[in-house]
């Protein structure tokens, strides 16, 4: 039944949070043989968060192509403009980055951005970690300036967000001072 497959999947991400990886691939293959059958917008939901557990298990093209389905159901079913279409996107980009395939992966990341920002607007939670996504890739490919104006974005929505100290905080000011230390700027 969908709701018990909705269900399984849930426990899935629950066992993928907790570390327990093998655990989570069996609840998920469990659900997504259940949602196959009557495929709605769950089963989309279910692909991203098996897409997610197949990328933290480094199994790339498995979760590309969890990632690639999920989005493609997205769009069909919700249309180019949700924020479930964009989480796809950032999805998809997080695993291209990680694959090393860059340009892709920009795409990916400037799309979700996009799509997020005219969702959500500026101070979004979301436009804050994209924003540094992107901002990381593009130090990698040596865009300096445009990666330095990312992270600066980021910072603004994460410092309206966090308490000082906060994980996400700290993380994009280490990868900004990494940035300003590599173009000589302390």
């Amino acid at each position: 039944h969908p709701d018990v497959a909705e269900a399984v999947s849930g426990l899935a991400a629950v066992a993928h949070d907790q570390g327990r990886l093998e655990r989570a691939d069996s609840l998920f293959s469990r659900a997504l043989a259940v949602q196959r059958r009557q495929p709605d917008a769950r089963l989309a939901h279910t692909l991203a968060g098996y897409g997610a557990l197949a990328r933290s298990q480094h199994r790339l093209g498995v979760a590309a192509r969890r990632h690639r389905e999920a989005l493609a159901l997205r769009r069909t079913m919700l249309g180019p403009d949700s924020p479930d279409v964009a989480e796809s996107l950032k999805g998809l980009a997080l695993v291209e980055h990680q694959r090393g395939a860059f340009a892709p992966a920009e795409r990916l990341y400037r799309e979700a951005l996009a799509l997020q920002v005219r969702l959500s607007g500026e101070t979004h939670p979301e436009v804050g970690s994209l924003s540094n996504s992107l901002a990381s890739l593009l130090r990698t490919r040596g865009s300096y300036a445009e990666a330095d104006r990312l992270f600066r974005r980021a910072l603004a929505v994460q410092r309206r967000l966090f308490p000082d100290g906060h994980r996400n905080l700290v993380t994009t000011l280490s990868q900004r001072a990494g940035l300003l230390v590599e173009r000589g700027r302390p």
